[in-house]
């Protein structure tokens, strides 16, 4: 993973260069989708890629598809990802060029979505590679789901709701956890004091601090309605992987920290960042579900990492609160930070270095 904030510093540099240029954005989409899209293709041992390997294999060519959509049925993953390995199946049969796709679309759309909410686009870039990139290069479906969960977002910014209802829709179909999406549809327009936003972060921690989430579950399983669902939550609640994180975690505590600052600058936010209150909701939002199901690690994770690109905004937003003469200073400072950041994700470097 070390190898992985190196890259971000890559892609912090290309973005800084590349995004003041005439159709510079689009280079950049270009560029860095295609190295990073590459680069991930070069790494075969990253965790999940037999599985979606055996997945891409089993699933048919489109035309088998058309004629008989049941033979999806057997197949695990969700509809809108096996149509996808159906269609590139379809013109190409190899795993690494429908992998490059994926995550060159995935990772394209997130740029975007980025480039239009982000102040500093490059340092949004660099947390999103530092923090987020790692995880997404290999968990194909969810990696795409997030992406579409942007862009359904930034259509709910502009108050485009249909759109929003339809690209969150979308996203479902890639990996159903993006259905957690929808309750923001309702939200969107709340704009919390400072006093407020801070006061949820600290009643999210303490609600995560007596396991809410095991109740939250319990219920969704009993009365949801939905057994599709219902199953999921019991194979992610029983997996091996569902133990508990903590809420003393390296990462925690520095996305706990930015969302505590970035609620604290409210005053010199609000009107310098576009869609601030908007922005502050759905991170409020995520670090509920992330801190809420901290006891069953996987979940609480990936429902976090679905709106990761956000929390990228966040983190690049304090460039505001800098004058313009002190930026080259704040731009120097990323690579210690970039050091922190990357022991808090992996405190076992501190042991075994870089």
């Amino acid at each position: 993973m070390n190898i992985y904030a190196l890259f971000a510093l890559l892609n912090g540099a290309l973005a800084r260069f590349l995004a003041p240029l005439r159709d510079g954005q689009w280079v950049l989409l270009f560029v860095v989708g295609t190295v990073a899209s590459l680069f991930v293709l070069s790494i075969q041992d990253l965790p999940d890629v037999p599985v979606y390997k055996d997945m891409f294999q089993n699933t048919p060519a489109l035309w088998a598809v058309i004629t008989d959509p049941s033979v999806l049925a057997s197949i695990y993953g969700e509809p809108g990802y096996l149509v996808a390995n159906s269609v590139i199946k379809t013109i190409y049969q190899d795993y690494g060029v429908f992998r490059f796709i994926v995550v060159f679309a995935a990772l394209a759309l997130k740029l975007w979505v980025i480039r239009r909410l982000s102040p500093n686009y490059a340092f949004a870039v660099f947390f999103y590679f530092a923090l987020f990139f790692y995880f997404d290069s290999f968990v194909l479906r969810q990696s795409l789901a997030a992406a579409l969960i942007g862009v359904a977002l930034y259509c709910l910014f502009r108050g485009h709701r249909a759109w929003f209802v339809l690209w969150s829709l979308l996203a479902a179909s890639f990996h159903v956890s993006a259905l957690c999406v929808l309750p923001l549809y309702f939200f969107i327009r709340f704009d919390p004091s400072r006093l407020l936003a801070l006061t949820i972060v600290v009643a999210a921690l303490a609600l995560g601090a007596i396991n809410v989430g095991n109740l939250m579950i319990d219920l969704v399983i009993q009365y949801s309605g939905f057994d599709y669902i219902s199953r999921k939550l019991i194979r992610y609640t029983t997996s091996a992987h569902s133990e508990s994180l903590g809420l003393f975690r390296g990462s925690t505590m520095l996305y706990t920290l930015a969302l505590l600052c970035f609620a604290a600058l409210r005053p010199w936010l609000r009107d310098r960042l576009r869609y601030y209150p908007q922005i502050l909701v759905v991170c409020l939002y995520a670090y509920l579900l992330f801190v809420g199901f901290n006891s069953f690690g996987i979940m609480g994770d990936r429902l976090f990492r679905l709106f990761g690109l956000f929390f990228c905004v966040v983190f690049a937003s304090f460039s505001l609160c800098i004058n313009r003469d002190d930026r080259f200073v704040f731009a120097v400072a990323i690579i210690p930070i970039s050091v922190l950041v990357l022991f808090a994700m992996s405190p076992d470097l501190l042991l075994t270095g870089l």
